[in-house]
């Protein structure tokens, strides 16, 4: 796996309340930014109180920060960039999983 086929899981509680994928691009180019997707349903901008996503936080991922890396096939990728799915990840409490889903389809 190199960091152009992987992206990071990130679960940050402790301060932000936040649970969001990042790119795993080493050096980003001047000026550039790395890119960030909220997971669906949690993104800051729906919530009026930073205590509400908080423990919407805490409920789907538990209590604890953490960063996993995703490994991502050659498959999935080409799949992202066509536009046509969205990545799906799902957190029990012992795996990660991974899966394709049609745009707009993701539940």
């Amino acid at each position: 796996m190199t960091k152009k086929t992987a992206c990071y899981l990130i679960s940050r509680l402790m301060r932000q309340s936040r649970i969001y994928v990042m790119s795993s691009v080493e050096k980003v180019k001047d000026g550039g930014k790395r890119t960030v997707v909220y997971a669906e349903g949690y993104d800051p901008d729906i919530f009026a109180d930073g205590g509400e996503l908080h423990d919407a936080c805490v409920a789907a991922v538990g209590g604890d920060d953490f960063a996993e890396t995703l490994p991502l096939t050659p498959v999935v990728i080409t799949a992202l960039l066509e536009g046509q799915h969205d990545l799906q990840i799902q957190v029990t409490k012992t795996q990660i999983l991974l899966d394709l889903a049609p745009v707009g389809k993701v539940a």
